[in-house]
C-alpha cells in the first residue's frame, strides 16, 4: 500500500523533514534519502540471461545459484535538505543521486 502511494509519502515527510528509506532505487531517485537494496533493472537482466539459456536447452538445476548485488543508494538533494552530512567513507561505497534544486 505504501509503494503504490510513493510520491505522497516522499512529499508528507519531506515537508516534516524526516528521513525516509524505501527498498526501490526508484524511490530513492523519487526523493527519498537511501536505500541499501538490489536494483530492479539489474534483477531482471540477471533473470533474463537465465531465461535465455532455459530457452536455449540448459536444465534450471544445471544453472548456478545466483543473488542480486546490493548497492547502497543515497540522495544526496534530500540529506542537504535534512541538513544531513553523509561522513565521506559512506560516500565513497555508494551510488549517489544528485539531484538539481
Amino acid at each position: 500500500m505504501i509503494a503504490s502511494m510513493e510520491s505522497e509519502v516522499i512529499q508528507a515527510v519531506a515537508e516534516r523533514k524526516l528521513p525516509l528509506t524505501f527498498p526501490q532505487q526508484n524511490s530513492v531517485k523519487a526523493g527519498a534519502l537511501f536505500t541499501y537494496g538490489f536494483s530492479v533493472y539489474e534483477l531482471g537482466k540477471q533473470a533474463s540471461r537465465l531465461a535465455i539459456q532455459i530457452l536455449n536447452g540448459a536444465s534450471p538445476g544445471d544453472l548456478p545459484v545466483e543473488s542480486a548485488e546490493f548497492q547502497l543508494t543515497i540522495n544526496l538533494k534530500t540529506a542537504r535538505q535534512l541538513g544531513l552530512e553523509i561522513p565521506e567513507y559512506i560516500l565513497r561505497r555508494a551510488i549517489l543521486i544528485h539531484e538539481e534544486e
